[in-house]
């Protein structure tokens, strides 16, 4: 993975995707939170999602990569596999420094 590296609004990528994932409805029901920007590294921009997990006890956070060809979402690594959102953060942080 190599290229560009820089910030975009969260809003282009929620406008490039095809489908619920972004719906007021779901991050309702799910109680999705993003960050303001996703950070684009060569094809992909990343960003954090956190959730409330299934007994509704505790806030966990997902890194998460979409596809900016096709708009598509998947999870990199597990779902809710990080404690807060600076272990997120410094997954993406990661991802980044092995794309330079």
């Amino acid at each position: 993975m190599s290229g560009l590296i820089a910030r975009e609004p969260m809003a282009q990528v929620e406008a490039r995707h095809n489908g619920p994932w972004f719906s007021g409805g779901n991050k309702r029901y799910f109680g999705t939170r993003l960050p303001a920007t996703a950070l684009v590294i060569g094809e992909y921009s990343y960003f954090w999602s956190s959730e409330k997990n299934f007994d509704g006890t505790r806030r966990l956070y997902t890194v998460r990569r979409q596809c900016r060809e096709s708009g598509s979402i998947e999870t990199v690594g597990e779902f809710q596999q990080y404690a807060s959102v600076e272990q997120a953060k410094a997954a993406i942080r990661k991802i980044a420094e092995g794309a330079t």
